[in-house]
């Protein structure tokens, strides 16, 4: 019996009460193919608790006929190694969903809900007819933002146990942010573009939630969205953008002194033209609040607008600063920020060192 054969049959036992269980067990050799495209019909059945309107299942038989017959120019890549059969029969699920008003619904799904299958189907099958690579990749784009306002609901929610499975998904979209040349390709800008948008997009999402939710769960958003921003930036640097990695020390050497050292690493393929770098010091009072520290830096680090640093490359700079430190003052910040031509985003990195307490000098 063929595939197609198969796949029909059980969508008529499936709609007619039989498991999908039981089902997939009557052709154990056919169930990872035929598994997905069934739990999208139970989910969708389930959910919006309607029966196939009178003929449909004739209509689809009729188009999946059709389109195994139609002589097809072009494969699409998500689909190579695929029967036939699997892109036609997706193509129909999402019309019947469509139609049922199912994936307008499930789009505010998150994981657990009963709707979500239908969501992720949903996106399996606008990628699998997506063309070229830049479709995929704002698809990609676009499902990562999904992702992350599926964390924000779980976290709201309190649902935590599954944000990093929904992080685990958001990286893996951008891991998938590819084009064969960045060197030639006109509408990678529009790519960089569309990463820093919805980075900067989720980073105010997630800041968002992190106020609202109670300390354990601040804690699980605050590691998702240390994971997301990595992320972003590994997918900048595929698609060509300069991106910084900063590294700070820094050490009070006496009452009023501290010593420093900032390393300016370039992690993209591309050179990075610096547009500002710029330090400060912050000092913490009682309850862990941060106040800006009088400073004056003695010998801060000359890197002027427009310096370049090369690809794979850093620079390594040493500062001396005076500061007057006030007598509470247990703990000190020193925050580097550096803003790179071509970017929005502007990158920070914020060291804590204990104030001076004792005798000896440099």
């Amino acid at each position: 019996m063929k595939v197609e054969d198969i796949l029909n049959e059980c969508i008529e036992r499936v709609m007619g009460g039989e498991s999908i269980e039981a089902c997939l067990a009557r052709y154990p050799e056919h169930a990872p193919e035929l598994e997905p495209l069934l739990r999208v019909a139970v989910a969708t059945a389930t959910a919006s608790q309607v029966e196939p309107r009178p003929g449909f299942k004739a209509e689809a038989r009729y188009r999946l006929q059709a389109a195994l017959q139609k002589p097809r120019r072009r494969r699409f890549a998500l689909l190579r190694g695929q029967p036939k059969w699997v892109g036609a029969v997706a193509g129909v699920l999402l019309l019947f969903l469509a139609g049922s008003g199912t994936v307008v619904a499930s789009a505010s799904s998150v994981p657990g809900d009963v709707l979500y299958p239908v969501k992720t189907a949903t996106e399996r099958v606008r990628m699998a007819f997506a063309r070229g690579d830049e479709a995929r990749a704002e698809l990609e784009i676009a499902f990562a933002e999904r992702r992350a306002q599926e964390i924000v609901v779980l976290s709201e929610r309190g649902r935590v146990e599954k944000v990093d499975a929904v992080v685990d998904r958001l990286t893996t979209h951008l891991e998938r942010v590819k084009v064969r040349d960045i060197e030639v390709d006109k509408k990678v800008d529009r790519l960089k573009a569309l990463l820093e948008q919805g980075s900067a997009r989720n980073v105010k999402l997630l800041e968002g939630v992190a106020e609202r939710v109670p300390q354990p769960v601040r804690a699980v958003v605050t590691r998702a969205m240390k994971r997301s921003d990595r992320g972003y930036e590994k997918a900048m640097v595929a698609v060509g953008a300069p991106s910084i990695e900063l590294s700070v020390s820094a050490k009070a050497v006496a009452p009023e002194k501290a010593l420093g050292t900032i390393v300016v690493s370039n992690e993209g393929k591309r050179a990075a033209e610096v547009a500002w770098l710029r330090g400060s010091l912050q000092w913490e009072s009682e309850g862990g609040l941060w106040h800006p520290l009088a400073t004056r830096f003695k010998s801060f680090p000359a890197l002027e607008p427009g310096t370049t640093i090369p690809a794979a490359q850093a620079l390594q700079l040493s500062y001396e600063v005076l500061f007057i430190a006030p007598e509470q003052a247990k703990k000190l910040r020193h925050v580097v920020e550096v803003k790179i031509v071509d970017r929005e985003r502007v990158f920070r990195q914020a060291t804590d060192f204990e104030a001076y307490e004792g005798e000896a000098g440099q």
